[in-house]
């Protein structure tokens, strides 16, 4: 039987924090703090366990991880507790930490993007999801699944939007001074802040939707297309390979080996990417003095061409490009033609991975975003063409239902034509006629 705990004195600066980590010990069945020492391996002594829920002092946040991992408590959450008890006397004019929200490109995985998430949470000052809602317009239940720490993928792009709004403006109501005057009206900072958190989700559905698939996919998508193209040439080098491979092999089995390759000859199965696919590594890396847009779209292209696990020189022999071409598109120097996507995204698809729409618009999204930095007269000039493509379509389309509608209206004229001649009706009604 533990014996009782001091009480807390009323004007511990951390008396909060302290009350909440004894209600999480009592809810563990009021474990003694030998017991809990135990149970972390002594890596805290009984005092010091003893010391984090006194009040007096704010405990570090090994320690208080310690102390919930003792009482069976949820580390994720005792850590968001830990950071808002330390903000709490931190979030003023002076600390310039407290006025940069998290970057969300330092988000590697969707897990990363949500854990993000909850932090831009935290930052804002924990708005509860009832003030989300009531800011966004959408139901707490979606606002709290947004962020769940047991997440494992993206959130929709709505709901992204709306609440990183929600906590910029919350923010912003409880912390004015958190935008510099230099930064403009709440809502273009808003705005810049929010387009940074779609343009990580947007990297990150790309890269989920361009995953590698296994070897033997990708070796039966290889083999279906090369089964319409002659057998490769024999490899002169192969007799030499084989006696580094096995050591106390005669000449007549290399000799017998050498012969079954050649006349086989089967395709090697192709390594999976994400054991390490030498097509990225060797490539040389992006230059430095490339525009945000060119460099984000050549890292998009990047991601899924690795996925096809070719060359660029295969490439541009089955898509009928220039293998140089290829390589200046993927190295960021020259911006590709449309039709230079749809081929990748082609050849993905063949190799078992499709892609979502979603992920084609924001592909072309970011090809006409570098090509306006690059080339404006160009970039102006597709503009128009799309504009009179549709515009022509539209014309047709109008076309070809005023016609329809022609074709019907004769039609019931026609019907009731010969309903007056049943009838009777000698002459036909002239106004109706007319």
């Amino acid at each position: 039987m533990p014996r009782p705990e001091k009480p807390i004195a009323p004007d511990a600066p951390f008396g909060t924090f302290a009350l909440r980590l004894r209600a999480l010990r009592r809810g563990a069945g009021n474990p003694t703090y030998r017991a809990m020492a135990a149970r972390v391996g002594h890596a805290f002594s009984v005092s010091t366990l003893a010391g984090a829920a006194s009040g007096a002092t704010m405990p570090s946040l090994d320690l208080t991880l310690a102390y919930a991992e003792a009482c069976r408590g949820d580390r994720q959450y005792w850590t968001e507790q830990w950071f808002i008890a330390r903000g709490a006397d931190r979030l003023w004019p002076d600390e310039p930490w407290a006025a940069t929200p998290p970057d969300p490109a330092q988000a590697v995985d969707a897990a990363a993007y949500v854990a993000l998430l909850r932090e831009l949470r935290l930052w804002a000052g924990s708005p509860s999801l009832h003030s989300l809602a009531r800011l966004t317009g959408h139901a707490r239940s979606s606002l709290g699944d947004t962020c769940a720490p047991h997440r494992t993928t993206v959130p929709s792009h709505d709901l992204v939007s709306a609440l990183v709004r929600g906590c910029l403006r919350y923010a912003c109501r409880s912390r004015p001074w958190l935008r510099k005057p230099t930064e403009g009206p709440p809502d273009r900072w808003i705005a810049g802040i929010e387009a940074a958190w779609l343009r990580t989700r947007h990297r990150l559905k790309l890269r989920e939707a361009v995953q590698p698939v296994p070897a033997v996919r990708r070796y039966e998508a290889e083999a279906a297309r090369d089964a319409v193209r002659p057998p490769a040439a024999p490899d002169p080098l192969a007799a030499r390979r084989l006696p580094e491979a096995g050591t106390g092999a005669t000449a007549g089995a290399t000799a017998e080996a050498t012969g079954r390759l050649t006349a086989e000859a089967p395709p090697p199965v192709p390594v999976p990417a994400s054991a390490g696919s030498g097509r990225s590594r060797h490539r040389s890396a992006l230059p430095t003095n490339l525009p945000p847009e060119v460099h984000e779209l050549a890292t998009a292209l990047r991601e899924l061409f690795d996925v096809l696990d070719v060359s660029t020189r295969r490439f541009a022999m089955r898509q009928q490009y220039d293998a140089s071409s290829v390589s200046r598109y993927l190295a960021g120097s020259r911006i590709p033609p449309e039709h230079f996507v749809h081929a990748l995204l082609r050849e993905a698809a063949e190799n078992g991975r499709p892609v979502a729409a979603e992920v084609t618009h924001h592909l072309l999204a970011l090809r006409a975003d570098a090509l306006r930095i690059v080339n404006p007269q160009t970039h102006r000039l597709q503009v128009l063409e799309k504009e009179l493509e549709r515009a022509r379509r539209d014309r047709l389309a109008l076309e070809e239902h005023a016609r329809l509608t022609e074709l019907r209206l004769q039609a019931t004229l026609d019907r009731l034509e010969a309903l007056r001649r049943q009838a009777g009706s000698s002459t036909p009604d002239e106004g109706f006629a007319a």
